[in-house]
């Protein structure tokens, strides 16, 4: 199986459906392991249904009659294909780790390679009211190429 990048959404919808969930239990669980950053519209989660059920990633199990409440589980090609993102993901993470010598200097890693002052850009945007104006924004943003 190629090693192709999956989308957040469908990573974490593959996640969810480790165990068989209807629809709004694959939403409420991809919010809940994203901590709230991954909140997938209705239609967005019914194409990407759609899609990985034409890949054979995850299957309808048989549900009720009306066609409502219908659950989906991940399927064996599924399982590998989350285990491929998992590989790629650990991949970068080790990656970035050795480029930055670890979690405890990330952001030091980042300043030093994109001349980003995170530090500084925090501070810029606690001392307006983390309302975002532009003198945070671009001290966060701040590149010098």
């Amino acid at each position: 199986m190629a090693n192709q990048a999956l989308t957040e959404a469908v990573y974490y919808i593959l996640l969810s459906l480790t165990e068989p969930l209807h629809g709004y239990g694959i939403m409420q669980n991809v919010e809940k392991l994203s901590n709230g950053r991954v909140r997938l519209a209705a239609g967005t989660l019914y194409g990407a249904i759609s899609t990985l059920l034409e890949k054979g990633w995850i299957t309808a199990l048989p549900g009720e009659k009306d066609g409502r409440k219908k659950e989906y589980q991940l399927t064996a090609e599924g399982r590998l294909a989350l285990m491929d993102e998992i590989a790629r993901l650990t991949e970068l993470l080790e990656n970035g780790k050795k480029l930055f010598g670890g979690t405890d200097h990330a952001e030091d890693g980042i300043e030093m390679v994109l001349g980003v002052g995170i530090r500084q850009g925090r501070k810029v945007a606690e001392r307006d009211g983390g309302q975002g104006t532009d003198a945070g924004f671009h001290a966060l943003h701040q590149v010098h190429l």
